[in-house]
Protein backbone atom coordinates (compact mmCIF):
# COMPACT_ATOMS: atom_id res chain seq x y z
CA UNK A 1 0.00 0.00 0.00
CA UNK A 2 2.97 2.46 1.19
CA UNK A 3 4.52 2.13 -2.45
CA UNK A 4 1.07 2.44 -4.48
CA UNK A 5 0.90 5.96 -2.00
CA UNK A 6 4.06 6.67 -3.41
CA UNK A 7 3.71 6.07 -7.01
CA UNK A 8 0.69 7.52 -7.00
CA UNK A 9 1.98 11.14 -5.36
CA UNK A 10 4.92 10.97 -7.98
CA UNK A 11 2.43 10.73 -10.96
CA UNK A 12 0.56 13.39 -9.40
CA UNK A 13 3.98 15.60 -9.30
CA UNK A 14 4.93 15.05 -13.00
CA UNK A 15 1.48 15.81 -14.16
CA UNK A 16 1.43 19.06 -12.06
CA UNK A 17 5.15 19.98 -13.24
CA UNK A 18 4.77 18.22 -16.48
CA UNK A 19 5.12 21.38 -19.63
CA UNK A 20 7.71 21.68 -22.51
CA UNK A 21 8.62 24.55 -24.18
CA UNK A 22 9.95 25.23 -27.77
CA UNK A 23 11.63 28.59 -28.19
CA UNK A 24 12.61 29.89 -31.37
CA UNK A 25 14.55 33.30 -32.70
CA UNK A 26 15.26 34.39 -36.06
CA UNK A 27 18.98 35.67 -35.32
CA UNK A 28 18.75 38.26 -38.35
CA UNK A 29 16.63 40.77 -35.96
CA UNK A 30 19.33 40.54 -33.06
CA UNK A 31 20.04 44.65 -32.67
CA UNK A 32 17.20 45.03 -35.15
CA UNK A 33 16.72 48.46 -32.88
CA UNK A 34 12.70 48.28 -33.11
CA UNK A 35 10.90 50.61 -30.81
CA UNK A 36 7.42 49.72 -31.14
CA UNK A 37 5.27 46.29 -30.26
CA UNK A 38 1.62 46.29 -30.70
CA UNK A 39 -0.20 42.37 -28.92
CA UNK A 40 -3.09 41.61 -30.86
CA UNK A 41 -6.08 40.27 -29.38
CA UNK A 42 -5.23 36.78 -28.83
CA UNK A 43 -7.48 33.77 -29.93
CA UNK A 44 -8.43 30.84 -28.23
CA UNK A 45 -10.42 29.80 -24.99
CA UNK A 46 -9.64 31.88 -22.00
CA UNK A 47 -7.88 34.63 -24.14
CA UNK A 48 -8.32 37.09 -21.82
CA UNK A 49 -6.31 35.88 -19.24
CA UNK A 50 -3.31 35.77 -21.59
CA UNK A 51 -4.42 38.95 -22.65
CA UNK A 52 -3.87 40.67 -19.11
CA UNK A 53 -0.71 38.90 -18.23
CA UNK A 54 1.03 39.88 -21.10
CA UNK A 55 -0.67 43.66 -20.68
CA UNK A 56 1.07 43.40 -16.73
CA UNK A 57 4.13 41.88 -17.48
CA UNK A 58 4.79 43.41 -21.22
CA UNK A 59 3.36 46.71 -21.37
CA UNK A 60 5.49 48.51 -18.65
CA UNK A 61 8.37 47.44 -20.45
CA UNK A 62 11.51 50.03 -20.44
CA UNK A 63 12.92 48.33 -23.67
CA UNK A 64 10.24 49.55 -26.00
CA UNK A 65 6.92 50.79 -26.45
CA UNK A 66 4.47 47.92 -26.30
CA UNK A 67 0.41 48.65 -26.79
CA UNK A 68 -1.38 45.82 -25.17
CA UNK A 69 -4.18 43.72 -26.89
CA UNK A 70 -7.12 46.13 -24.74
CA UNK A 71 -5.41 49.31 -26.02
CA UNK A 72 -5.47 47.87 -29.47
CA UNK A 73 -9.09 47.25 -29.76
CA UNK A 74 -9.09 50.72 -28.94
CA UNK A 75 -6.68 51.88 -31.42
CA UNK A 76 -8.95 49.99 -34.19
CA UNK A 77 -11.91 51.33 -33.73
CA UNK A 78 -10.43 55.24 -33.14
CA UNK A 79 -8.50 54.20 -36.83
CA UNK A 80 -11.69 52.80 -38.24
CA UNK A 81 -10.57 49.55 -38.98
CA UNK A 82 -13.04 48.12 -36.84
CA UNK A 83 -15.05 46.66 -39.37
CA UNK A 84 -12.26 45.57 -41.04
CA UNK A 85 -11.06 43.57 -38.06
CA UNK A 86 -14.56 41.62 -38.19
CA UNK A 87 -13.77 40.69 -42.10
CA UNK A 88 -9.93 40.85 -42.21
CA UNK A 89 -8.66 40.44 -38.82
CA UNK A 90 -4.91 40.08 -39.57
CA UNK A 91 -5.09 42.86 -42.35
CA UNK A 92 -6.52 45.23 -39.72
CA UNK A 93 -3.74 44.76 -37.59
CA UNK A 94 -0.72 45.07 -40.09
CA UNK A 95 -2.63 48.17 -41.15
CA UNK A 96 -2.90 49.34 -37.86
CA UNK A 97 0.64 48.59 -36.96
CA UNK A 98 1.83 50.98 -39.62
CA UNK A 99 -0.63 53.40 -38.57
CA UNK A 100 0.83 53.47 -34.93
CA UNK A 101 4.48 53.10 -36.49
CA UNK A 102 4.91 49.55 -34.67
CA UNK A 103 7.64 47.11 -35.83
CA UNK A 104 5.60 44.17 -35.11
CA UNK A 105 2.86 42.45 -34.00
CA UNK A 106 2.09 39.81 -31.39
CA UNK A 107 0.09 37.28 -32.34
CA UNK A 108 -0.79 34.23 -29.51
CA UNK A 109 -3.38 31.54 -29.87
CA UNK A 110 -4.63 30.07 -26.49
CA UNK A 111 -6.17 26.66 -25.66
CA UNK A 112 -7.54 25.08 -22.53
CA UNK A 113 -9.68 22.02 -21.51
CA UNK A 114 -10.58 21.12 -18.37
CA UNK A 115 -11.96 17.45 -17.07
CA UNK A 116 -9.83 15.96 -19.84
CA UNK A 117 -9.62 11.94 -19.30
CA UNK A 118 -6.20 10.95 -18.39
CA UNK A 119 -4.76 7.94 -19.02
CA UNK A 120 -5.68 6.01 -15.78
CA UNK A 121 -9.65 5.94 -16.94
CA UNK A 122 -10.87 7.60 -13.68
CA UNK A 123 -8.62 10.25 -13.28
CA UNK A 124 -9.13 13.63 -14.87
CA UNK A 125 -7.01 16.50 -15.55
CA UNK A 126 -7.13 19.87 -16.59
CA UNK A 127 -4.67 21.39 -19.54
CA UNK A 128 -3.20 24.34 -21.09
CA UNK A 129 -1.25 25.86 -24.04
CA UNK A 130 -0.24 28.52 -25.45
CA UNK A 131 1.38 29.77 -28.98
CA UNK A 132 2.42 32.84 -29.27
CA UNK A 133 4.48 34.45 -32.34
CA UNK A 134 6.13 38.15 -33.07
CA UNK A 135 5.80 39.07 -36.67
CA UNK A 136 7.67 42.11 -38.31
CA UNK A 137 4.94 44.07 -39.85
CA UNK A 138 7.14 44.70 -43.43
CA UNK A 139 8.16 41.05 -44.19
CA UNK A 140 5.30 39.45 -42.62
CA UNK A 141 8.34 36.92 -41.14
CA UNK A 142 8.19 35.25 -37.65
CA UNK A 143 11.02 37.04 -35.70
CA UNK A 144 10.47 34.81 -32.66
CA UNK A 145 7.86 32.25 -31.34
CA UNK A 146 6.87 30.76 -27.87
CA UNK A 147 5.26 27.76 -27.52
CA UNK A 148 4.07 26.25 -23.91
CA UNK A 149 1.61 23.12 -22.88
CA UNK A 150 0.77 22.15 -18.76
CA UNK A 151 -1.36 19.63 -17.54
CA UNK A 152 -2.69 19.19 -14.07
CA UNK A 153 -4.77 17.01 -11.74
CA UNK A 154 -4.95 19.76 -9.38
CA UNK A 155 -4.68 23.09 -10.64
CA UNK A 156 -7.68 24.55 -12.66
CA UNK A 157 -7.30 25.88 -16.57
CA UNK A 158 -7.25 29.14 -15.39
CA UNK A 159 -4.42 29.08 -13.33
CA UNK A 160 -2.59 26.82 -16.17
CA UNK A 161 -3.22 29.47 -18.52
CA UNK A 162 -1.80 32.31 -15.89
CA UNK A 163 1.08 29.85 -15.50
CA UNK A 164 2.21 29.14 -19.26
CA UNK A 165 1.44 32.86 -20.30
CA UNK A 166 3.87 33.72 -17.55
CA UNK A 167 6.56 31.58 -19.07
CA UNK A 168 5.72 32.90 -22.94
CA UNK A 169 5.65 36.02 -21.27
CA UNK A 170 9.41 35.53 -20.09
CA UNK A 171 10.75 34.54 -23.40
CA UNK A 172 9.48 37.69 -25.12
CA UNK A 173 11.45 39.88 -22.66
CA UNK A 174 14.52 37.79 -23.82
CA UNK A 175 13.54 38.56 -27.17
CA UNK A 176 13.00 42.34 -26.73
CA UNK A 177 16.72 42.10 -25.03
CA UNK A 178 17.80 40.54 -28.35
CA UNK A 179 16.07 42.98 -30.69
CA UNK A 180 16.18 46.53 -29.23
CA UNK A 181 20.26 47.76 -29.06
CA UNK A 182 20.05 49.96 -26.10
Amino acid sequence: MFVIKKIFSLLVVCMFLASCTHLTFNERYRQANWDKVIIAPFSGELNFIAEEEFEHKLAVSPKLVIVPASMTKIALKENELDVLYKTDPNKALFDLAVKLNANGIIFANVNSSPNTQSYGGNLYKNTASIFAKLVDINTKSIVASSQYDSSSLISNSNTLVKDVSQKSIEDFELFFDRIVQK
